[in-house]
């Protein structure tokens, strides 16, 4: 009896040792779920979220303003709070601020990445707070979070931060980087860094969009690094009713909202006032910066004096490889820059099918060439060799280059070769990269056989293949531009500065034959239809209509008070008022046409 009394009283000591620590994770009430939230009232319970790190479902609820200066003092004297969360071990729960306030609010962690309230999250939500207080880390750094993945949706709604938030790369005024629901965000202070900086959001991530945002203070890169704006520095995120107001700095790809987007987003009723400056090379606009893809606008406003390089713009610097669609913009204040700078957009290169409607520019515009009221250039690239070619023997070959030859040589010493993993088809295709025009040749054929070669089947060889043909296509209408433009060398108009547009040749073949092909031991045929697409070097075609310029215009050759050179399309219903003052090539309508 003595032996079992003794395992019993062992036991329940276990027992009594267990419970403690369960509890211990949350000094508090609540259970942790929805009905019924860890409810925090104090600091202690505040850094408790941490104990909860990895785990979906557990619900936080503030029932107080909460004051952190002694607090921070007591415990974490001279480098602030201690982010809850990390990239290994982020935090998956829920924060209801409950509309509360944390003040004192501090870190100061310069070498330290993942720094905020939470320093890493994934699939968070943190809803209804404020914090007042400064915030500095190394890289990833936001007042409420440092850092999230960028595929992964979490909710950041009716936040405010009240201080300055400091850091080097992925820094925001809300988070250093994050994806999701980014909602009714609010900002008063400045943000520094050196890459990816937005007054709100450094980086804005691949789902998820951002809406009801407001930030006022500056924006800073003081580096010749990229992606600097003054909600977000780098976004994927469709945006709606942002506000900002203050100056924004950086070094290339700077944006009054944005400074840099990869993919299509659509900004709507948004506003920037204030200064965006780009101290390095490229890419500067009072709204977006540099987009790489289908971009649209509606009802972008900018107050914004402009100070770029090359791509500088009221509204957008520059386009590349994408449609952008303006309406209903409106830019107001000074923009100078270099080359290729606009009332609306500085530049707008390989645009598909682009529009820009309703949009007006109040101010002037100062540069060296390329200058335009609404665009300063638009111009389209030579598009990439491409070929397709399709058989019914079962074989086929995507794309060739001029080092392909297919199963045979003919010349000078014809020899089979032979791919064991799939059939060899007697043809031939070589594609230069200097395409003006393309060849139509027949030769010979060899295979070999009893100890000769034998020289019976002919076949076609293509040469010189411009790429796949595509339609580009931009239309200025219901435009207007208001002010001095002044350039100091050639492509300045009132709408357009050069338009290096028109259309090139084009070409579509088709042909059907017999073509050969060697497998085990013999030749063997196999008639087939072989189609080259289209393939061509259509350029894009501009169209500006009811659209009017009034101001001075300075420069040196190329001057017109709609279009300073334009290539193909047409000038229709449009107005110039203007006092032009140049060299050669100067009309009251365009410089100089062509095509």
């Amino acid at each position: 009896m003595k032996h079992y009394s003794i395992r019993f009283v062992a036991l329940l000591a276990t027992l009594f040792l267990l419970v403690p620590m369960a509890s211990a994770q949350f000094a508090g009430t609540g259970s942790g779920t929805q009905s019924d939230p860890y409810r925090i009232f104090n600091a202690d319970q505040l850094t408790q979220m941490r104990n909860f790190l990895n785990q979906e479902g557990v619900y936080f609820k503030l029932q107080n303003d909460i004051n952190l200066t002694d607090w921070l003092a007591d415990n974490y004297p001279g480098q602030g709070w201690q982010p809850v969360g990390s990239s290994s071990e982020p935090f998956k729960g829920v924060l209801d601020g409950n509309n509360k306030t944390i003040s004192g609010f501090s870190i100061n962690r310069s070498t330290a990445d993942n720094v905020g309230l939470f320093g890493y999250i994934s699939g968070a939500t943190i809803k209804n707070l404020t914090i007042n207080g400064n915030v500095t880390g190394h890289n990833f750094v936001g007042a409420f979070v440092g850092g999230g993945p960028q595929d992964v949706s979490s909710t950041l709604t009716g936040l405010t931060h009240i201080g300055s938030t400091t850091g080097q790369e992925r820094v925001g005024g809300i988070a250093g980087a994050c994806a999701g629901n980014l909602s009714n965000l609010t900002v008063e202070g400045n943000v520094t860094g050196t890459y990816d900086v937005g007054g709100a959001i450094g980086r804005a991530g691949d789902v998820g969009s951002i809406s009801g945002v407001t930030v006022i203070g500056n924006v800073n890169n003081n580096t010749s690094n990229v992606c600097t704006g003054g909600v977000a520095g780098y976004s994927n995120l469709n945006i709606s009713n942002a506000t900002y107001s203050g100056n924004v700095t950086g070094g290339s790809w700077v944006g009054g909202i944005i400074g840099f987007t990869s993919e299509s987003i659509t900004l709507s009723n948004i506003t920037a006032t204030g200064s965006v400056k780009g101290t390095a090379t490229d890419f500067v606009g009072g709204i977006c910066g540099r987009c790489l893809n289908l971009l649209t606008i509606s009802n972008g406003t900018s107050r914004c004096d402009v100070t770029g390089k090359l791509y500088t713009g009221g509204i957008v610097g520059g386009s590349e490889s994408g449609a952008v669609t303006l309406t209903s913009c409106y830019a107001e204040g000074d923009i100078t820059g270099t080359t290729s700078v606009g009332g609306i957009c500085g530049q707008i290169k390989n645009p598909g099918s682009s529009s820009i409607s309703g949009c007006n520019y109040w101010g002037n515009i100062t540069g060296t060439s390329q200058l335009g009221g609404v665009v300063g250039a638009i111009s389209t690239d030579y598009t990439s060799p491409d070929f397709n070619a399709t058989t019914t023997a079962g074989y086929e070959k995507s794309s060739f280059d001029a080092s392909y030859t297919a199963c045979f040589y003919n010349t000078p010493n014809p020899i089979f070769r032979v791919n064991n993993n799939y059939k060899c088809y007697v043809y031939r295709s070589c594609i230069a990269t200097n395409i003006d025009d393309w060849v139509k040749s027949t030769c010979t054929i060899y295979y070999y056989a009893d100890g000769y070669y034998h020289g019976v089947y002919p076949y076609v060889v293509y040469n010189n293949l411009r790429s796949l043909s595509y339609s580009q296509n931009v239309n200025i209408q219901n435009c207007s531009a208001v002010g001095n433009i002044n350039g100091s060398s050639t492509y300045i108009g009132g709408i357009v500065g050069q338009d290096i547009n028109g259309t090139g040749a084009y070409y579509t073949v088709a042909d059907s034959k017999t073509v050969y092909y060697y497998e085990g031991q013999g030749i063997n045929e196999n008639t087939t239809s072989l189609t080259l697409k289209k393939y061509s070097y259509t350029y894009t075609t501009t169209n500006i209509t009811d659209s009017y310029f009034s101001g001075n215009l300075t420069g040196t050759n190329y001057i017109g008070g709609i279009a300073g050179t334009k290539q193909g399309g047409q000038i229709n219903k449009c107005y110039a008022s203007a006092s032009i003052n140049g060299g050669q090539y100067i009309g009251g309508i365009a410089g100089a046409l062509s095509k």
